[in-house]
């Protein structure tokens, strides 16, 4: 039986205050697809390519900025470094977007329902993701744009898409991902699909 883990929805919150940037969320490190995104912001036209700003640490972080000068990204992508769960839920609601691109690693490494899917949910951003282990069945293709994992043409497409959409269509997406939130993953939620897995545990 499987048991999320679950989002404090009333602390991750949707914003009205929206900017034009694009986020990313998580550890620089190869199965988060980093480098996927980063191949995917080159192929897109200078004129749509939107600001990406890449939250995180890790291992890869050298290589990544390598790549990023060696393909005159800096004035579309900038790297924040780490940010606590105060500024996330602070500074997050605001972005246009959200993106990932979750595959396998080098040593086999991968994520399986990757929670900044559901905090990204619960803060109403619309998604590209990839199609990665649990991923489809965290989000829902009204809230999220999936893609093959490792294909950077593939996320280009999606985050032309997202550009291109009307604005009502983003919010749309953003509303349907945190009634996701709201209805699925919540602690509440997850605790009482704890409680009930134990309940039948004991009687048997």
């Amino acid at each position: 039986h499987t048991v999320y883990c679950g989002v404090d929805t009333a602390r991750f919150m949707p914003s009205n205050n929206k900017n034009t940037r694009w986020l990313f969320i998580g550890r620089l490190i190869d199965c988060k697809g980093v480098t996927d995104i980063l191949a995917a912001w080159k192929r897109l036209p200078e004129e749509a390519r939107p600001m990406l700003d890449i939250v995180g640490d890790g291992p890869d972080a050298e290589l990544l900025h390598g790549y990023m000068h060696q393909h005159a990204l800096e004035n579309h992508v900038s790297f924040l470094g780490d940010k606590n769960a105060s500024w996330i839920a602070e500074n997050a609601p605001n972005y246009c977007a959200f993106i990932s691109a979750f595959k396998e690693g080098r040593d086999g490494s991968r994520d399986t329902a990757p929670q900044v899917l559901k905090e990204a949910m619960a803060m109403g951003l619309p998604m590209v993701t990839t199609d990665f282990v649990d991923v489809p069945k965290v989000v829902h293709d009204d809230c999220a744009l999936l893609c093959p994992p490792g294909d950077a043409g593939a996320l280009a497409q999606a985050v032309l898409r997202i550009e291109t959409m009307p604005v009502e269509q983003r919010q749309r997406m953003g509303e349907a991902g945190r009634k996701r939130a709201k209805t699925l993953f919540t602690l509440a939620r997850q605790a009482q699909e704890m409680l009930a897995v134990w309940t039948t545990l004991a009687g048997r």
